[in-house]
């Protein structure tokens, strides 16, 4: 709710001098939210709690506040205007394209990589409607360039993943993985069992990092991937040459 909501960023403020960045995720501002999230009437609520946010942020500086939309099959239609609303707002907004996990989402990755692929040339022309609203950055124009590339059947990985190298996944029940999307193949161990520290340098998590440099996964899960992109050479020398001609 807006008010349990505002309690809990207050009591976060209150116990750090630092920045603090909150993403609301809304997948649509119509009655489809309801298919996406299960939660009738839902659009409104996420709304308030947005907008109760962004008033926050106008009078906290530490507070910054971004809108996170996640294209699916459900809510394609909204991907535009959620962007607008977002601008509206004033506030960031971040498109994720969700390609499945069993673990997390419940959903075999591949049944979505066939609805991308299948319907990949309405994806590319919302992709540029989006730039045309304003959705511009380097990072999001990078990893879209990506996207036909994933959709592949064994495609060649355009960025070097470093999940479970620099950032990991932990689930509600203490599982270990080194990534969002990854399934109960690439489980690192158990938060009930052993410290973090003991699983990230197991054996087992090595074998799983090699699993993942051998190009036994591939997704285009944003926060893997734009995570990825800061640590590869190519997209680094890429920026240092945009800032330099800017």
């Amino acid at each position: 709710t807006p008010s349990l909501t505002r309690r809990r960023i207050e009591e976060m403020l209150a116990q750090s001098t630092n920045e603090l960045w909150v993403n609301v995720s809304i997948d649509s501002l119509d009655d489809s939210y309801n298919d996406v999230r299960g939660i009738p009437g839902g659009e409104n609520k996420v709304k308030q709690t947005t907008e109760l946010l962004v008033e926050m942020a106008r009078q906290e500086p530490r507070l910054n506040i971004g809108v996170l939309y996640t294209l699916m099959p459900e809510n394609f239609h909204q991907a535009l205007p959620v962007l607008e609303y977002a601008n509206g707002l004033g506030v960031q907004y971040t498109l994720n394209v969700i390609n499945g996990g069993d673990v997390f989402y419940q959903q075999s990755p591949d049944e979505t990589m066939t609805w991308y692929r299948d319907h990949l040339e309405e994806i590319l022309d919302l992709f540029e409607k989006l730039k045309s609203a304003g959705y511009n950055r380097s990072l999001t124009n990078k990893l879209l360039s990506f996207f036909p590339q994933y959709l592949e059947e064994k495609p060649n990985r355009p960025v070097q993943c470093v999940s479970g190298f620099t950032s990991a996944f932990i689930s509600p029940f203490g599982d270990v993985y080194p990534c969002v999307p990854s399934g109960e193949a690439y489980k690192m161990g158990n938060l009930l069992e052993s410290t973090f520290d003991e699983i990230w340098t197991s054996g087992r998590a090595r074998e799983v990092r090699e699993a993942v440099n051998a190009h036994e996964c591939n997704c285009l899960l944003t926060c893997e991937t734009t995570n990825s992109l800061k640590f590869s050479p190519s997209y680094l020398a890429e920026r240092v040459y945009q800032r330099v001609l800017s």
